[in-house]
């Protein structure tokens, strides 16, 4: 392993713990994402959610008290940072791919910056997925590549997430099983995509 590689390991080491996995986020304008989605997550109140690849868990703060949160996510480390600001908080750890809920059991599906880790593959394995377990709406959000963007190309180097699309790519994923009802783009340092959709028949 050559030393770019194992700095790039080591960086990713140490931004997997939860308090520096929060930092970061926060540092990358993870605040102005949060309050860009936190309007479409009004309706959730008084409804099941389930956030799947919750990290820390920071998506439950835009949530109305009523929303029945519930945690996914595939990292037991993330799953105690979770818990560290939530007390007992209950959590599911689990494959966003095999999703371990009977079908249409949650009324709403958050996804955050998940999209970007998974291969193409995956990711149409996770979008049957949430068709198969949600009721009414998929709420999802995801930085897109940008090659025109200096910045956003700098991150993309560094994020562990190995597969950035394109707006139109994400758009054509999401539809083969959903509806989209709304689309819209956030520009921080990398640009964003927000779908609101709903799953077919």
């Amino acid at each position: 392993m050559d030393i770019g590689s194992m700095l790039h390991s080591l960086a990713h080491k140490i931004v997997s713990q939860p308090r520096v996995y929060d930092w970061v986020q926060k540092a990358v304008g993870g605040e102005e994402v949060y309050r860009f989605l936190a309007p479409h997550l009004k309706e959730s109140a008084g409804h099941s959610l389930l956030d799947v690849g919750a990290g820390t868990g920071n998506n439950r703060k835009m949530l109305p008290d009523s929303t029945r949160y519930i945690w996914m996510d595939n990292d037991a480390r993330k799953l105690a940072g979770y818990r560290a600001k939530q007390g007992c908080a209950p959590g599911v750890l689990g494959d966003a791919t095999q999703l371990s809920f009977r079908d249409k059991s949650v009324d709403y599906g958050l996804c955050t910056a998940v999209f970007h880790h998974l291969n193409d593959a995956e990711l149409g394995r996770l979008v049957d997925e949430l068709a198969r377990v949600i009721r009414r709406r998929l709420i999802a959000v995801d930085a897109v590549q940008c090659l025109d963007r200096p910045v956003s190309n700098l991150l993309w180097k560094y994020d562990r997430g190995s597969f950035p699309r394109t707006a139109e790519r994400i758009r054509a994923a999401l539809a083969r099983r959903f509806h989209l009802e709304f689309v819209d783009e956030l520009t921080v340092y990398h640009r964003y995509i927000l779908c609101i959709a709903n799953p077919k028949a």
